[in-house]
């Protein structure tokens, strides 16, 4: 089950910051998030309400339970896992965050606790999930003044998320960037995190309305890499991520991440992994 929200445009200041909103969603987990990560000025907040499950976050595993709440900025590693039993129910809100107009030179205690916490994983103390559902049910009714009212939800989700903040970490996210493209960020990450089997450079520069060598140029600014490794990683990930959790043959994951060799995806694997695909399915099952 997903309900992804649309044709809406919503953003809202904070201490100098702009946060535009690229994406609603809500979704009962009923499939496995692969590995991936987003890119400068990229965040995404996860307000979970019911069920449980598993994130791994920058080789880390972390439990999910019922009113947790975490979020990933740039370069954060992550991937969720649902409990089949009780799998987790998620509201998921991705930000674009950048120097807004009234940016002032001196940046606010706030701001530097938000751009200094690339993650953070915290229990809902603050109401997120009932603020969340409030935000949804304005998005879909849109009665007279919905966007302003969505706008005043976000920005207490955010606010009030940064107080849970255990403080500002040593290591900083890069700078945020005025990027012309401004939802070019959702539609890379989605086509690495869908696509991962079959998008090309052709077709995802089509996607994002830009020349194979813009869209070479954007990926490596934003992620430190090239598309082909783009692609790689979320192959490798998605592939990891089904040795573990299903029971596939490697012949059938081979081609599910778009394989036609079982050979060919075998030493690829091990090339990514430094260990055998049948090898990291008996280590970490």
């Amino acid at each position: 089950m997903k309900n992804k929200l649309s044709d809406y445009n919503l953003s809202f200041e904070l201490d100098g910051l702009t946060f535009k909103v690229l994406n609603l969603v809500f979704e009962k987990f009923e499939r496995h998030i692969p590995l991936h990560s987003h890119g400068t000025d990229s965040f995404e907040l996860h307000i979970i309400p019911y069920g449980y499950g598993e994130a791994l976050i920058d080789n880390v595993r972390y439990k999910i339970t019922p009113g947790s709440i975490f979020m990933t900025g740039p370069f954060i590693n992550h991937s969720q896992t649902p409990d089949k039993n009780d799998p987790m129910c998620e509201y998921c809100i991705y930000f674009k965050v950048t120097p807004g107009p009234s940016t002032s030179k001196k940046t606010s205690t706030l701001s530097k606790t938000f751009l200094n916490t690339p993650f953070c994983l915290v229990p809902d103390t603050i109401n997120a999930a009932a603020l969340s559902k409030e935000l949804f049910d304005e998005l879909t009714v849109r009665k007279e003044g919905y966007e302003t009212v969505a706008e005043s939800l976000l920005r207490q989700l955010v606010v009030k998320l940064i107080r849970t903040y255990p403080g500002a970490k040593e290591k900083t996210p890069e700078s945020a960037t005025t990027d012309t493209y401004e939802s070019s960020s959702l539609i890379i990450e989605e086509a690495f995190l869908y696509e991962y089997d079959s998008i090309t450079l052709e077709r995802l520069s089509i996607k994002l309305g830009l020349s194979n060598r813009q869209t070479e140029r954007l990926i490596n600014e934003k992620y430190h890499k090239s598309f082909a490794a783009k692609k790689a990683e979320a192959k490798m990930s998605a592939a990891a991520m089904a040795l573990t959790t299903t029971k596939k043959s490697i012949t059938e994951i081979a081609m599910d991440v778009g394989y036609s060799s079982i050979e060919h995806f075998s030493a690829a694997f091990k090339k990514y992994h430094s260990i055998s695909p049948k090898e990291y399915r008996k280590k970490n099952s």
